[in-house]
C-alpha cells in the first residue's frame, strides 16, 4: 500500500520498494504503484533536499573541466565571441535562456540545475 512520505524512514522504505518493483511488467498494479512512489519521492526530496540554484559560471566551468573542454573549445562549439563567453563564465553578464539552453545541450546539463526546481 502506498502512503505519504513524511520522514527519512518513509523515504528509505519508499526507495526500497521502488527497487523491488522497478522492473514490473506494464499493465500491472506494481507499475501503478511505481509511478505513484516516484512522484511522492520527488516531492519529498524537492521539499527536504532541494539544492539551491548554483552559480552558473561555476557550474559551466565544472562541466567544461569534466568534459575536457577548454575555453576556446567551448567558444568554437557555441560560435560565440570569447569575450561574451568570458563574461558569462565570470558572472558579469546574465545568461539568456537561448544561450543557457545551447550551453546545456553542449555540456549535457539539465537546465533545471540553474533554477533549483524539480
Amino acid at each position: 500500500m502506498v502512503s505519504p512520505i513524511r520522514s527519512e524512514e518513509d523515504l528509505t522504505r519508499a526507495l526500497e520498494r521502488v527497487q523491488e518493483i522497478l522492473h514490473a511488467e506494464e499493465g500491472t498494479k506494481e507499475v501503478d504503484e511505481l509511478e505513484i512512489l516516484v512522484v511522492l519521492i520527488q516531492d519529498y526530496e524537492y521539499r527536504h533536499h532541494s539544492i539551491p540554484p548554483g552559480d552558473p559560471g561555476a557550474i559551466l566551468r565544472y562541466k567544461m573541466k569534466e568534459r575536457g573542454l577548454s575555453f576556446e573549445d567551448l567558444g568554437r562549439e557555441t560560435g560565440w565571441p570569447l569575450k561574451d563567453l568570458a563574461r558569462i563564465l565570470e558572472g558579469s553578464e546574465e545568461i539568456t535562456l537561448k544561450k543557457l539552453l545551447s550551453l546545456c545541450k553542449i555540456l549535457e546539463l539539465d537546465p533545471r540545475i540553474f533554477v533549483g526546481g524539480p
